[in-house]
């Protein structure tokens, strides 16, 4: 059940959030949150916009807000590989919840077992943790599909 005031259909809610990602002010920090605020005051089931809003309070030092946003933003849209990444990410960075990362990101990597930045995520949180096997394994997959990728290669270097 939306808690729009008028009644609106998935593809119009789409099509709004596509102009609105044309038009939204990314060199105000303070104003894209505003104009997102007001999109999702209309369309309070977009997902991605939801998600947009998380980014942007988590750049803006609001975690608490951050939270908030990443969390229904994955409730709306359950599965969404970005959506799931950026909760991740938070959990592990800014929550310690290092076991609920790996484990969202594992699941997505099943159904995505050929994303970059899911097996790059997932050999930094490795890496980071000490498992220094892992963090190999998920580089080296990486490399696999984009072998001129400095960043990995560097990371896959420090391992050892």
């Amino acid at each position: 059940m939306s808690n729009a005031m008028v009644q609106y259909n998935r593809a119009e809610a789409q099509q709004a959030y596509q102009r609105l990602q044309v038009t939204l002010t990314r060199d105000d920090l303070q104003t894209a949150i505003v104009e997102i605020k007001a999109f999702l005051k209309m369309f309070p089931d977009v997902a991605l916009a939801c998600n947009d809003l998380a980014v942007l309070y988590h750049q803006a030092g609001d975690k608490l807000k951050a939270l908030a946003c990443y969390e229904k933003a994955n409730r709306l849209q359950p599965g969404t590989p970005a959506i799931i990444q950026n909760l991740a990410e938070f959990y592990f960075v800014e929550l310690g919840w290092t076991d609920d990362a790996i484990t969202m990101l594992t699941d997505l990597l099943k159904s995505y077992p050929q994303d970059f930045s899911l097996l790059t995520a997932l050999g930094a949180i490795s890496s980071r943790i000490g498992r220094a096997d892992e963090a190999q394994m998920f580089y080296r997959r990486a490399l696999e599909l984009d072998p001129t990728h400095q960043g990995v290669r560097d990371a896959l270097a420090a391992l050892g």
